[in-house]
């Protein structure tokens, strides 16, 4: 079978991404709840974050930064597997964690934050840019690969069906944080 035609491509993208976002979101974040119960971390989940106590135990703050970002490999790697039918699970997957690096990377170049992406946090402070450099050059490969497998063919439809997911999942990221602030007032 040859790549999906989609009518309407990135109408149709936008629409699944807006029932993705949510799923993927609290997936990505179960990754987090999972990794630090696993170590016998005391947990919490928050509106859209989860909330794990310092242990000191350097290997339990590993696994549990990183079964998030692990969940959303796991996804793209399914993905992978079944491009024709998974190719906008694996895009939004994949553009969900380049949309955390693109918004960071510009704040820590800015010097805002100390750049504490999932990806990057385990990192020490003078690597962390060089790593998120490479995770976006990894994270815009498999988006790629996903806009084929969609039969996005020609440069314009498949960097517009990226910027689509970035900045979908960026609109969604701030206005999760946004609500946070809500809830955390009431």
């Amino acid at each position: 079978a040859g790549p999906i035609m989609v009518t309407g491509t990135l109408k149709r993208i936008f629409l699944i991404f807006i029932v993705l976002m949510p799923l993927l979101n609290f997936i990505h974040e179960a990754g987090h709840w999972a990794g630090y119960k696993l170590c016998g971390v005391p947990v919490t989940v928050k509106f859209q974050r989860v909330a794990a106590e310092r242990t000191g135990n350097k290997n339990a703050g590993i696994i549990g930064n990183w079964s998030g970002p692990a969940v959303n490999f796991l996804i793209a790697g399914m993905a992978l597997m079944y491009p024709q039918q998974l190719a906008v699970a694996g895009l939004s997957a994949a553009s969900h964690r380049l949309s955390a690096q693109a918004f960071g990377l510009p704040l820590y170049c800015a010097g805002r934050t100390k750049f504490t992406n999932d990806e990057t946090l385990l990192f020490p402070e003078n690597t962390r840019l060089f790593v998120c450099l490479i995770f976006i050059l990894v994270y815009g490969a498999l988006s790629l690969k996903f806009c084929r497998a969609l039969g996005l063919t020609t440069i314009p439809l498949r960097a517009g069906a990226i910027i689509l997911g970035v900045a979908l999942w960026l609109g969604y990221g701030l206005l999760l944080m946004w609500l946070d602030k809500i809830m955390l007032k009431m």
